[in-house]
């Protein structure tokens, strides 16, 4: 590129460029729509890199880190949250809140407002202002017939103004007006259209509980009506004092007398009095004359002897003793003397008993007609009288609980079959608790009586899973244990027609086989209640003797079995009873062997045998199938895992001889 001088002298006069110096000349300039390199710009690479980037500046500027080094521990700059500055207003307002420091009053005639000079003092932005000028003014009346309720502020100047309010058609609804920022209330007025309906300088804070430290704000007479305050506790002490000049005493005052004679003192109906006689001899307590012993009408003095020495009241000459008890107590009983006219006392009592109740107006002759309820007289066992239901039923016979739903953490409803039921059961009183129904483990919502013999309960289960008691009380109580089932997961429960090949047996209430006739063979097989082998199940059912006939100990063919047959009929899963030896074996035939367990036995309930088998009746037999292995429990207690799995579907079977068999249920778990 050719420098300025070199191109004016190829362009001088006389000269003619040659071509090369015409384009040289050209080229030694940028045109207007050329970029220019950096590079070509002298010294800019030297300026840009003495120059920081925007974005670096910016954020320079918003970085509270910035300069920590030289400013980080100062907090004097400035006056933003944090600083000395800041801190001290904080300080300032704590110290020196806004706040009425004295009120005074506001005088208002028709519907002009007069407060006179320092009347009211008060602090706005910790600022004081403790004498504020004469203020007048002039109310603007409400409408007609509706209601305002102004309000009297102070200023942040010293002075005085007054906000008016929003008219309503009720008092009630004529509320005041927030003070406006600045300003703080000292008091308001209240009016209805022309009619100033009353004024005030009390505060309008309302206290519903108060301390005795609070203050009480009251006009004082000895500084010319000016406000003043005192302490609630102070105020207390000075009330105390006044209300005692003419009450009794809050707490007993005890006279103690341990002689054979007492008469009633003056001081005695001064206060609280209770005479406390102790001897061991015969004490004579005399009711004095008016002429006497000047007793105010209504004086009331109460007497008790706590020695062995009997107490008799005796009236003095003259003195009228109004009594409906023996004058004469035993130890520890108590007696009341009020007195009623100048000479007439009434003496109450616990008197006359002497432990035992006499009842004069209830001869045994006298009849006041048919009790309209069951009830009785009776007491409890520390000897206090109480009204007792008669039982007029026997306690109530469950018979079984039919849920909607087995499930835990549901609500639904619940049928309660059994036999002496009562409608007093279904009250709401008697729900969840034992006068009436209780479901452990589960709130019943509310119940509806249909019969003796049937109640419907809406009950929300709880979230536990297991087996749990119901209790029903109809004036007698009885609880049935594992009456309620809680499962997650589907139960089955077989019904009549689940049954199948149905010979010399009983299926007609759900869930039980009974035999037809006692010591002779009955079956049948719930062919209709699939148990799938792909899933997790539970087959439980209890049992109990048969009221047909007593039990017979001969050895002989098995006096029931519940079996788990496959589909061609072979018995995968046995349970034998044998009444000889009270063995409970269960049997289980997998692909390669059988075993056995004799879960009576192994359970271990003592006793004889008769005794061991009557308390296995109430226990609940559970065969459960979890993850391709076999367990049996007897009421949620494991007794038994077994070698042997299942690899068929199943189906229910019962033979009966002596024994029923209850409570059958096969449970799809859901885990």
């Amino acid at each position: 590129m050719a420098t300025i001088s070199e191109i004016y002298n190829w362009f001088m006069t006389g000269k003619k460029p040659t071509q090369a110096q015409f384009w040289a000349s050209w080229g030694s300039f940028w045109n207007k729509s050329e970029p220019i390199p950096q590079s070509a710009v002298s010294n800019l690479t030297t300026v840009l890199n003495a120059k920081s980037e925007k974005t670096q500046f910016d954020a320079h500027k918003i970085d509270p880190n910035a300069h920590a080094e030289s400013i980080g521990m100062k907090t004097d700059k400035g006056d933003y949250e944090g600083t000395s500055g800041d801190l001290d207003s904080r300080i300032a307002a704590i110290e020196n809140p806004d706040r009425v420091l004295k009120f005074g009053t506001i005088t208002v005639t028709g519907l002009n407002v007069d407060i006179a000079s320092n009347a009211f003092s008060w602090v706005l932005n910790k600022q004081e202002f403790l004498t504020p000028a004469v203020f007048n003014d002039t109310l603007d009346a409400a409408t007609t017939g509706m209601y305002r309720s102004d309000v009297v502020v102070g200023t942040q100047t010293g002075g005085y103004d007054i906000i008016t309010g929003d008219e309503a058609a009720t008092g009630a609804g004529a509320t005041e007006k927030a003070p406006p920022a600045g300003t703080i209330r000292l008091g308001y007025i209240f009016l209805q259209g022309n009619t100033v309906l009353g004024s005030g300088s009390a505060p309008a804070e309302e206290k519903s509980t108060i301390i005795d430290t609070d203050r009480i704000v009251f006009d004082n007479s000895q500084n010319s009506y000016a406000k003043a305050s005192i302490k609630l506790s102070n105020f207390k002490t000075v009330l105390k004092v006044w209300l005692d000049s003419f009450f009794k005493d809050r707490y007993v005052t005890i006279v103690d007398n341990v002689t054979t004679a007492y008469t009633l003192q003056l001081s005695d109906g001064t206060k609280n009095t209770l005479i406390r006689h102790n001897n061991a001899s015969a004490i004579t307590e005399t009711i004095p004359a008016n002429a006497t012993v000047a007793l105010p009408i209504g004086t009331e003095i109460k007497s008790i002897s706590i020695g062995v020495g009997l107490r008799t009241v005796t009236p003095a000459a003259g003195v009228t003793i109004l009594n409906h008890v023996s004058l004469t107590s035993a130890q520890n009983q108590m007696m009341r003397f009020i007195k009623t006219a100048t000479n007439t006392w009434v003496v109450t009592g616990d008197v006359g008993f002497e432990k035992d109740i006499k009842l004069t107006n209830y001869p045994s002759t006298r009849n006041d007609g048919t009790l309209p309820t069951n009830k009785t007289f009776s007491v409890d066992s520390t000897g206090n009288l109480k009204l007792y239901s008669m039982a007029i039923l026997p306690a109530p016979y469950i018979a079984e609980l039919i849920p909607d739903s087995y499930l835990p953490s549901t609500t639904g409803n619940i049928q309660l079959l059994g036999e002496f039921f009562i409608p007093a059961m279904c009250l709401s009183v008697n729900l969840n608790n034992g006068n009436g129904i209780q479901i452990t483990g589960q709130t019943i919502n509310y119940a509806t009586f249909v019969n003796s013999q049937k109640i419907l309960l809406n009950v929300t289960t709880g979230s536990a899973e297991g087996s749990f008691s119901v209790t029903c009380n109809n004036g007698l109580s009885i609880t049935k244990a594992n009456a309620l089932l809680i499962v997650l997961g589907t139960v089955f429960t077989p019904k009549f027609s689940d049954w199948t090949s149905q010979i010399n047996i009983d299926v007609s209430d759900t869930g039980v086989a009974k035999i037809a006739t006692y010591n002779s063979l009955g079956t049948a097989k719930a062919t209709n209640i699939t148990i799938n082998h792909l899933k997790n199940w539970e087959v439980r059912f209890s049992f109990q003797r048969s009221p047909l006939g007593d039990v017979q100990t001969a050895y002989g063919i098995y006096e029931f079995t519940f079996n788990l047959q496959n589909s061609v009929g072979n018995n995968i899963i046995r349970h034998t009873f044998y009444v000889n030896h009270v063995a409970g074996n269960i049997y289980v035939t997998g692909a390669t062997a059988t075993e056995s367990n004799s879960i009576i036995k192994q359970f271990a309930v003592p006793g004889a045998d008769i005794d061991r088998l009557i308390a296995f009746e109430a226990k609940t037999i559970q065969i459960r199938f979890i993850s391709g292995i076999l367990y049996t429990y007897i009421d949620n207690t494991l007794v038994k895992t077994w070698t042997q799995t299942v690899i068929d579907d199943l189906f229910i079977t019962v033979s009966l001889k002596q024994f029923d068999i209850k409570g059958i249920k096969y449970i799809e778990l859901a885990t």
